[in-house]
């Protein structure tokens, strides 16, 4: 969680393999410790015939060495959970970037066995290891998904795993179509280290995935970018409106010698985005569509705007001086779909907001919710919760301190306003308590007024249920020990337990009508 930038003239800017691209080691705890299949990341949640559909990622320990995943397809209806399909091992298609005159280019995704040569000159791997690669992918299960990393456009599942592949997967039967390398991955480094060292392989990729729809020239085309996380300094996109013929289209990244690496992108303005791990956000500004994304640990908080289809800089404004920003960040959009505002977490126990301002954003305010509680030690663990209630809209906060939780919420926007433990004050004022012994929390749900936390408390697994508005404590539920996660479902509010690639389901709420929820969920 480190790093800085610098600007390349364009003759260097399609080089690859020539400068520093350390491989970061995957943190102790992300490894599976035994053979059993367990949740490792967030779930997708979505509708099919007016049942709800989650999606789960899982992982193992692999007895080939390293960690192995799949994916499975669950329906929830009536308190009962019914598993559609699970992935498989079977024959699989790699695919990489286009590559001439030793660089990689934009257009149509090739055959990894098939470009053997174009990959070695593009990289300054030798053939024997390119190959070797290739049948190291073709010979392996899945890799482990990373835990906020999937996204369904279009009937197809698309998964970032650690081995450094996006698996795109038919969400009818979970067929894998195809799995992709990212330029990034085809570093010298990062192969000799996914080759001859499984068990200690680090994860080669470990951000996020968004995908949108582009209006370009009168056509629409659907995209999916990704972000390296602890990975790595970069993004990437593919054009993946034809999911059978998928287009590479971009990808940069800022190496740990502080050089830019760049692939189908023309500029010469250095993005130091740090590990950035988030899910970039797609939303019209100023009338064109603009991909926007916080930096991560280890740069300076900053706002990047690039031009969603190639990958271009086009804005940026700065957050508070020497805090980095962490999380995907909270985008509040207008009547007419335009943002407004964007919300994103600090690591310095803080929640900046930027507002729009000319063709882009400015830092409006910081709120500081260490000093606010008067605990020192206060770390954030989700992005900020919208809590859209009957007359305004509030914004909730969660954060850890010594063996307890603090909850803050407020209405939105963020703005300079009186600040109670409780019991709540009323008015405009905001709230914030520490709870004593409730901590590890791993979920976090907001439905129909109520916001939900799913941690533990003397040795329990227990479900907080808190109403925002009125802030007052509603009842603590004791839960399963191996809960794992919190969903909706039948217009109920569920807890999740998984178990050797199993899901099953036990409500905490009364029925009540369907409404929007937002979920979070922490993987350590």
């Amino acid at each position: 969680m480190k790093r800085a930038f610098l600007i390349l003239c364009f003759t260097a800017l399609f080089l690859c393999g020539v400068s520093s691209a350390a491989v970061r080691l995957r943190p102790q705890s992300s490894r599976a410790d035994s053979l059993t299949m367990t949740l490792c990341g967030n779930l997708l949640c979505t509708e099919e015939g007016g049942r709800t559909i989650v999606y789960a990622p899982f992982r193992r320990r692999s007895p080939a060495g390293g960690d192995e995943g799949m994916i499975a397809k669950f329906y929830v209806e009536g308190g009962r959970v019914t598993r559609a399909w699970t992935t498989s091992a079977g024959a699989r298609t790699i695919l990489t970037a286009p590559a001439e005159q030793s660089r990689f280019i934009p257009g149509a995704l090739v055959k990894a066995d098939e470009s053997v040569g174009a990959i070695a000159s593009a990289t300054g791997l030798d053939v024997a290891q390119v190959k070797r690669l290739n049948s190291f992918y073709l010979g392996k299960n899945m890799g482990a998904p990373y835990p906020v990393a999937m996204t369904l456009p279009e009937g197809v599942l698309y998964v970032q795993t650690d081995d450094g592949l996006i698996c795109a997967l038919d969400a009818s039967n979970g067929r894998e179509l195809w799995a992709f390398i990212p330029p990034q991955v085809l570093r010298k480094e990062r192969v000799e280290s996914l080759l001859n060292a499984p068990d200690d392989m680090p994860w080669l990729l470990a951000g996020a995935l968004t995908a949108e729809k582009i209006d370009e020239d009168g056509a629409q085309r659907v995209l999916l970018w990704g972000t390296l996380g602890d990975a790595g300094s970069g993004l990437y996109c593919l054009d993946i409106t034809a999911p059978e013929t998928p287009l590479f289209s971009w990808a940069r990244e800022k190496l740990d010698d502080g050089t830019e690496t760049l692939w189908g992108v023309s500029d010469q303005v250095t993005l130091d985005l740090g590990d950035s791990a988030a899910a970039p956000v797609v939303a019209p500004v100023s009338s064109n569509a603009v991909l926007m994304l916080p930096s991560g640990a280890g740069a300076q908080g900053r706002l990047w705007a690039l031009a969603p289809t190639s990958g271009e800089y086009l804005h940026s404004c700065t957050g508070e001086e020497g805090i980095a920003l962490m999380f995907s960040p909270l985008a509040t959009q207008s009547a007419n779909g335009r943002i407004t505002r964007i919300t994103v977490c600090d690591d310095a126990g803080g929640v900046q907001e930027f507002v729009r301002k000319d063709a882009f954003f400015e830092l409006s305010y910081r709120l500081d919710l260490r000093a606010r509680a008067g605990i020192e030690e206060l770390d954030l663990l989700f992005s900020p919760l919208l809590c859209p209630l009957p007359h305004e809209n509030w914004l909730a906060f969660i954060a850890s301190s010594e063996n307890a939780t603090v909850v803050a919420a407020c209405p939105a926007p963020l703005r300079e306003r009186s600040w109670s433990d409780l019991p709540w004050r009323g008015g405009g004022w905001g709230w914030y308590h520490r709870y004593e012994g409730f901590h590890s929390v791993v979920s976090a749900l907001f439905f129909d007024g109520l916001l939900y936390l799913l941690g533990r408390e003397e040795g329990r697994a227990v479900v907080k249920i808190i109403d925002v508005n009125g802030s007052r404590l509603e009842k603590t539920v004791e839960a399963a020990q191996d809960s794992v996660t919190l969903a909706v479902a039948d217009g109920k509010v569920q807890v999740l337990s998984a178990g050797d690639g199993t899901l099953t389901a036990a409500s905490v709420s009364a029925p009540t009508p369907p409404a929007a929820a937002i979920l979070y969920t922490l993987y350590r």
